[in-house]
């Protein structure tokens, strides 16, 4: 979670990358805002959370431990406690 609190500053770096690179300061502005931009996608990627990554984590948890787990019917906890007992 801390990973996107990053994001905002890491946008911010790019956006003055990209000023620097447009209003002729040097090229390699261009490639340091491109590289801002991959670890922006970078942080997305290994903290992507969403409807599809509960349902992948719970494919895997119910494979675990041998029963099914439907994440919209168990709560928060009983769900986060399955994925720590895998773990």
């Amino acid at each position: 979670m801390e990973d996107y609190a990053r994001i905002p500053k890491l946008k911010k770096e790019a956006a003055k990358f990209y000023a620097a690179a447009y209003s002729g300061q040097g090229r390699h502005n261009l490639t340091l805002a491109e590289i801002k931009e991959k670890e922006i996608e970078a942080v997305l990627a290994t903290e992507a959370g969403g409807v599809s990554d509960i349902w992948a984590t719970a494919a895997n948890v119910s494979k675990a431990m041998g029963f099914r787990i439907n994440p919209a019917e168990v709560s928060v906890a009983e769900f986060y406690s399955y994925v720590k007992t895998r773990k």
